[in-house]
């Protein structure tokens, strides 16, 4: 009974350091990440900070955690294109031509942005299958271990001595 005892904290200090090893990096908080930055700032950055900021976020790891902060910067960056827009149409308009007449240089750096934050959701959506695909390969390990329990309780054996 006491070799019992004594192989249980064991085997709970096993399971619980692998049980924190496999807690998901959303669950875990990153001190790596800018996550929480403000409106103020987002509002304060200009077109290429912003831009700058959008494409780091490509390198984190999980995107899930910074997607939030990602959108509100993404968010600002339409508007800033949309104002760009509106003062070439002002300044085209100014010259007496109709705004149907109207077609702006594509600015690299909105393709930038596109791409970027294509990407963004791609690594999103690829991370987002990957933890399902987890989730279902844990099920079935869960399923598979509960069966085996059920075959051992059914057994004639006893309980003690299959252990």
């Amino acid at each position: 009974m006491q070799n019992d005892e004594n192989e249980n904290p064991i085997v709970n200090k096993d399971l619980s350091e692998e049980a924190i090893s496999q807690i998901a990096p959303d669950e875990i908080e990153s001190d790596t990440i800018e996550e929480q930055i403000s409106e103020d700032e987002i509002e304060s950055l200009s077109k290429i900070q912003l831009v700058d900021k959008l494409a780091d976020y490509l390198s984190q790891d999980d995107i899930h955690s910074i997607f939030p902060v990602a959108s509100s910067i993404k968010k600002k960056l339409d508007v800033l294109v949309k104002e760009e827009y509106e003062r070439k149409l002002d300044v085209f308009m100014g010259d007496g031509s109709p705004a149907e007449d109207f077609e702006p240089k594509r600015d690299p750096l909105d393709e930038k942005i596109e791409q970027i934050w294509k990407d963004l959701n791609q690594k999103k959506t690829a991370q987002r299958k990957q933890k399902e695909k987890l989730s279902l390969e844990n099920l079935s390990t869960k399923r598979i271990i509960i069966e085996e329990l059920k075959e051992l309780l059914k057994g004639n054996d006893n309980f003690s001595v299959s252990y």
